[in-house]
């Protein structure tokens, strides 16, 4: 091979060789030229949350109320039935007696036989009495039961769970005065009011007399038992009976010992106080 040939193909390589490593340097760019940093917590986020969401002030609701059970007819019912009182001057409610009414609102009595009557519509009735010794007879459409006053209570239930329509009440003082006065203070109705009051008898008869008239121990288990108050039943004496009989209102003004001229026990001859 001569000289010139050999030179050609040396210059051939060298060229080759320029190109390949321009085409290396070219493929060198700076993506892939970046160095990794020695630290690499430097350069992490200070969240590992990728996306860091604002908190918005969206208005909050409150869960629904539990509804009611609704209500039943029973307490529909009760509702409805409204509690209303009345004053002792009413002039729908009847004495029949003698009563002391310098305070309308709060008459006073204390004999024996004294007693209130009225007329009611509504389910239950409440009496008001300021008491606390004395019996009383309280009748209610025929029936009749016996309630005893307690000191420092003045509000007694006397009737309840009454059928509609109206009703007759009364009571009536069992006791004679030496037990004690009774004040009157009203009554209070259910579910009612007050009617136009009971058309009194056509006879009126007062009994003046003492115990036999009030009726003394006249409930008692013998003739040699000690009195109280429970065995007292004016009611039940010679004179309401005689009234009852003639179809009369009657007044009782009778006492125990009560004499015309001297009282029963009495060391004088006449006595200061009796029934004249």
């Amino acid at each position: 091979m001569s000289d010139g040939v050999l030179m050609i193909y040396k210059l051939i390589g060298v060229m080759g060789l320029l190109l390949f490593l321009a085409t290396c340097r070219s493929a060198e760019t700076p993506e892939n030229n970046i160095s990794e940093p020695d630290n690499v917590a430097e350069v992490l986020p200070a969240s590992t949350t990728a996306v860091q969401v604002p908190e918005l002030n969206q208005p909050t609701r409150e869960p629904p109320p539990i509804p009611s059970p609704p209500p039943t007819s029973a307490a529909k019912q009760t509702a409805s039935l409204e509690e209303i009182s009345f004053a002792a001057d009413d002039a729908r409610i009847r004495y029949d007696g003698r009563f002391d009414f310098q305070d309308p609102l709060a008459p006073s009595f204390d004999w024996s036989g004294s007693d209130i009557e009225f007329i009611f519509s509504g389910t239950s009735l409440t009496i008001f009495l300021e008491d606390g010794r004395n019996s009383y007879n309280v009748v209610v459409d025929g029936q009749s039961q016996v309630i005893e006053t307690e000191q420092g209570v003045e509000n007694y239930l006397v009737a309840e769970d009454l059928q509609a329509g109206d009703h007759l009440f009364r009571i009536v003082k069992r006791t004679e005065a030496y037990v004690g006065a009774t004040i009157f203070k009203g009554v209070q109705i259910t579910g009612g009011q007050l009617q136009q009051p009971p058309t009194g008898a056509a006879r009126r008869i007062e009994f003046i007399g003492d115990s036999i008239t009030t009726g003394y121990g006249n409930e008692g288990q013998s003739p040699d038992c000690w009195f109280t108050p429970q065995t007292q039943n004016a009611d039940l004496s010679y004179a309401a009976m005689t009234a009852e009989e003639l179809d009369a209102e009657h007044t009782l003004v009778a006492l125990s010992g009560l004499g015309v001229v001297r009282n029963l026990r009495q060391d004088t001859a006449v006595s200061a106080q009796t029934a004249i």
